[in-house]
This record gives C-alpha cells, sequence and structure tokens, in this order.
C-alpha cells in the first residue's frame, strides 16, 4: 500500500490541491507528510513496538489536513492492530477515500477502516461517545473537533489532541531579522493560516519590535495569494464561508490595529472563493481574545513584550496548541525557553511548519 501511495504522489497532491485549496507545494508536502507518518509507523512494528491492540479508534479530522491527519493517524491504528471510523472533513473527503481504495485494494479486510462523511455535523458527538470506541482523535480546528475536549466521556477512553492553537512564536536576538521575518511569514500563512501547526502570534521585545515589523511587512508583501494551482502562488483561499465572515468580522472589529492586508482580493480568477490579503495586526489589547485564541485563518497578531523574561510567562498564557517556538542566537534563552515554555513541541529557529500534521500518529499512541 506504501508503495502504491509513493507512485500516485502526484495524482494525490493534486486531489489535495482540488479539494482544499492548498497550493502545489503544500499538497505535496501534505502526501510527503503521510509517507513518513506511514513509513515511521511501519518502522516502529519492525523494531517490536510493546503493548496490546485496544479495539475501536474514532478518528475526526478536519480540512486542516485533509489527507495526512486522518490517514496518519488511521495508519499508525490499524498497525497497532486496532480498527478504526474515520471521519474526515465533509469539505475535503476525496483524498480519504482515495486511499481508503488503495489500502482495499491492498487487501485490508473489511471492517478494519470505515470512512463516514457527515455533511451536517450531526454524528460527531454520537461517535466519541459510543461506548464501543476505546480512543478518540481530533485534529484540526472549529467547534466540531473543540467541543469533543468538553464531552462527558468514560474516563477510560483515550483521548488523542491535536487541535489547532496559535503555535506562538518568540523572536529574540536573531542572527538575521530578515530571515526571522522569512520564517514567521512562512509560518503564519502556510495553507492560508489553517494548518494545525501555522503560527497566528509573534512575541518580540520593544528593543526589537521596530525591526522585526519592518521586515515581516517587507515579506508578507511578497506573498502572491491566487489560483493554489499555478506555480508561483504562496497562498490560497480560506476553506469555507463561515471561516471567510470570521476573517471580515475580525478586520472590521480590530481594523484599528491592523497594520497590512485583511482585503479580499476579486478577480476573474478569485472571484469565485475566498482569497483575501494575509492580515498581521499589532497593539491589539492583551486582554482581547485575538491575542490568546486562535481562529485558524491567515491572521497574524504582533505582541510586544517589555523584554526577553516577559515571553515565556506571554506564551504560556495563550492558547499555544500543538508548538511555541523561539527564534535567537542567544543560546542562554533558547535553554530556558525550551525548559520553561509548557507546549508539547517546542522549536529552535524554524518556522513553525516543521512540526507538522499527525505528529501524535505514533504506533504507541495506539497500545495498551
Amino acid at each position: 500500500a506504501l508503495e502504491s501511495i509513493v507512485l500516485q504522489k502526484y495524482k494525490l497532491a493534486g486531489l489535495v490541491t482540488v479539494c482544499s485549496g492548498m497550493t502545489r507545494d503544500e499538497a505535496f508536502d501534505e502526501v510527503e507528510r503521510l509517507i513518513e507518518v506511514i513509513d515511521q509507523a511501519c518502522q516502529d512494528m519492525i523494531d517490536g513496538a510493546k503493548g496490546k491492540p485496544e479495539g475501536v479508534w474514532a478518528v475526526l479530522t478536519e480540512y486542516n489536513s485533509p489527507l495526512a491527519a486522518p490517514m496518519g493517524y488511521c495508519a499508525a491504528a490499524i498497525l497497532a492492530g486496532n480498527t478504526v471510523v474515520v471521519m474526515p472533513s465533509k469539505y475535503a473527503p476525496v483524498p480519504v477515500f482515495y486511499i481508503y481504495d488503495i489500502l482495499v485494494n491492498a487487501g485490508l479486510p473489511d471492517g478494519v477502516l470505515n470512512v463516514i462523511v457527515d455533511r451536517f455535523d450531526a454524528s460527531t458527538a454520537s461517535l466519541a461517545n459510543n461506548l464501543d470506541a476505546i480512543g478518540v482523535v481530533a485534529a484540526g480546528s472549529g467547534d466540531r473537533l473543540e467541543d469533543l475536549i468538553f464531552l462527558q466521556t468514560d474516563e477510560e477512553l483515550r483521548f488523542i489532541n491535536e487541535l489547532k492553537g496559535m503555535n506562538p512564536v518568540f523572536v529574540y536576538k536573531p542572527g538575521s531579522m530578515k530571515d526571522a521575518a522569512k520564517k514567521i511569514v512562512r509560518s503564519a500563512f502556510t495553507c492560508a493560516g489553517q494548518r494545525v501547526d501555522a503560527c497566528s502570534k509573534v512575541i518580540v521585545t520593544e528593543d526589537e519590535q521596530k525591526a522585526l515589523v519592518s521586515a515581516i511587512l517587507e515579506e508578507v508583501k511578497s506573498v502572491k495569494v491566487g489560483d493554489p494551482a499555478e506555480i508561483d502562488t504562496v497562498m490560497g483561499p480560506i476553506m469555507t464561508k463561515s471561516q471567510f465572515e470570521l476573517f471580515e468580522q475580525i478586520v472590521k472589529k480590530f481594523g484599528d490595529y491592523l497594520i497590512y492586508g485583511g482585503k479580499r482580493i476579486v478577480n476573474e480568477i478569485t472571484e469565485g472563493g475566498y482569497y483575501v490579503t494575509p492580515a498581521v495586526f499589532m497593539g491589539v489589547p492583551e486582554d482581547s481574545d485575538l491575542c490568546s485564541i486562535d481562529n485558524a485563518l491567515p491572521i497574524l497578531v504582533i505582541t510586544t513584550v517589555a523584554e526577553g523574561n516577559d515571553a515565556i510567562d506571554e506564551i504560556n498564557y495563550t492558547e499555544y496548541g500543538l508548538s511555541a517556538g523561539i527564534i535567537t542566537k542567544d543560546e542562554e534563552m533558547a535553554d530556558r525557553f525550551i525548559r520553561e515554555v509548557n507546549a508539547d513541541e517546542v522549536f529552535v529557529n524554524d518556522p513553525s511548519v516543521v512540526i507538522g500534521p499527525a505528529c501524535k500518529a505514533k504506533v504507541r499512541n495506539f497500545l495498551a
């Protein structure tokens, strides 16, 4: 099955672009990430992963990762000996069905993998609450998945959380402010800010604010928004009408703090979709949700702190999601950041998107 996926990776990337609006490079990365996750899961089994399969897992995902997350988690769970019910996004289910066909043709037994698409989002809670499910994976963003955290479920139910957060980055005495800005812009606007590891908040000290803001604004101007199938497009559309409307509401509400972008792009190519210029905000009041809660949109909030020591508190106060990172040449600050930040994944001198979707799709997570 893995060999078949590798041989068809360009076709799969095309499906991802058509279904989700990811650019060519982003779609190819999505396929490569799935291959990487499956390959590692196979290697884990070869190396003798210890434990026993647990039963039925429910894998619930959204369009943030239409391929790597749903099928990466499914592959890890199945290789561990479990059966799976997967519910991909209603907006982009085709890549999941395509991989399903590959697995069936490779000999996957009936009933091991089951795909459900719910156009009305009415089955998510029921599936998560099903007494036959031993565990739930929630990967993506939006109320449908976030509400799962508050379900009254059996204490023995396993829960793997890959919900999108702000994935904040602290820029502190970087080797190059220009390179730092490149990493921030890439982190913020990959997949139009919708990927689970996309950054939506950058923190900088007062001393370096002016230099970083100038570098970010210079870099974001080079982000070409348009047809995701075109080779030079950097950012595609916002996926859904409701998310586009939320983007417009945020831009209107916080317009006094908008320093770049936030406008809809309408031309003969984009008029049928939700294409916008990336929005960059600065000076947003600290008690605003925009500073601490993610929206999975092409929005970047720049937050200023008095000194480096305040940045760690700021990050730990933020809904950071999967990760937090620092860009710096100061080794002492980097070491402290790694020790004191509470995020599951901490990265240094990289864009946040090095984390990748399906980052918890490990065979050991599906074994008792």
